[in-house]
């Protein structure tokens, strides 16, 4: 006789029904989405708050480019946080290690 054993049910499993391994992938990915985003945003207002406070939006008001970013709603600070922001937002994803 020969005996064969099933693979899920020598795999430890969480909650009953979730296997271990699955279960730490995803709580890992949960925590990175999370940590990214919470970094972002502070980031976000680090710069704003930075901007502001040295006058590079007053700045940027005198050229084209700062005139046309008040056209479309955003000062030089917000625009430069939100770009700074999705670049950490992007970069969570490529950066880690396979």
């Amino acid at each position: 006789m020969s005996a064969t054993v099933n693979s899920t049910a020598t795999q430890t499993e969480v909650f009953g029904f979730i296997p271990q391994g699955v279960f730490y992938t995803v709580l890992a990915a949960v925590v990175i989405i999370i940590v990214g985003y919470v970094v972002g945003r502070l980031v976000e207002i680090l710069i704003k708050k930075i901007s502001y406070t040295t006058g590079l939006d007053a700045f940027f008001r005198k050229t084209s480019v700062g005139r046309a970013l008040l056209r479309s709603g955003y000062t030089a600070g917000d625009f430069l946080g939100l770009f700074v922001k999705w670049v950490i937002y992007i970069s969570r994803n490529f950066l880690r290690t396979p």
